[in-house]
């Protein structure tokens, strides 16, 4: 027999029923936001993970020249890794890590352990430039709906100077895809 009394367990039944009852839901945004965030750390587990970096990043960084990556720290990180590959003939994952900012380096431990198959040479240049162009269209598109809103925000507040230098942009982006 327990000493409880029946008060203590009708309040504790009634809080487990109150949060049944607001169950945390998952919107398609969410799903949507966390998918383009994997491919984004994927991509950079491709480029950190190669045995050609340099190379690899060469490749790939024209095709974001005009876009940035959706996500703040994966950005900050790509552009860290592109200043370095600037400045060194041969990249050293240890040198790399000891000259980001304290914030960046779990972003960089976490694309560096990313889990990835086992590719040749020209198979990682494959699939890393699969994975950028679908990056690169998913950051394109991304901006344009951003673009938009600005647009539509701008029109309102009866800024026609600033809402056609968007136009601009928005049509620069377009001739990107």
């Amino acid at each position: 027999i327990l000493d409880v009394s029946l008060e203590s367990v009708s309040k504790e039944v009634e809080k487990e029923e109150g949060k049944r009852k607001n169950p945390v839901s998952v919107t398609q945004k969410n799903v949507i936001k966390d998918n383009a965030s994997i491919l984004e750390q994927y991509f950079l587990a491709l480029l950190l993970q190669s045995q050609n970096e340099k190379e690899l990043l060469l490749l790939v960084q024209k095709l974001f020249e005009n876009v940035p990556l959706p996500t703040p720290s994966l950005e900050k990180l790509f552009l860290h890794l592109k200043e370095y590959c600037a400045l060194h003939d041969k990249f050293d994952h240890k040198s790399f890590v000891s000259t980001l900012a304290e914030e960046l380096v779990p972003v960089f431990d976490t694309c560096f352990l990313y889990p990835i198959q086992e590719f040749s040479e020209e198979g990682i240049k494959k699939e890393l430039l699969i994975v950028a162009k679908d990056l690169q269209v998913r950051s394109i598109k991304n901006a344009l709906q951003n673009i938009s809103r600005e647009i539509v925000a701008l029109e309102k507040d009866g800024k026609e100077n600033e809402a056609e230098e968007k136009k601009t942009q928005y049509v620069f982006l377009t001739k990107l895809l």
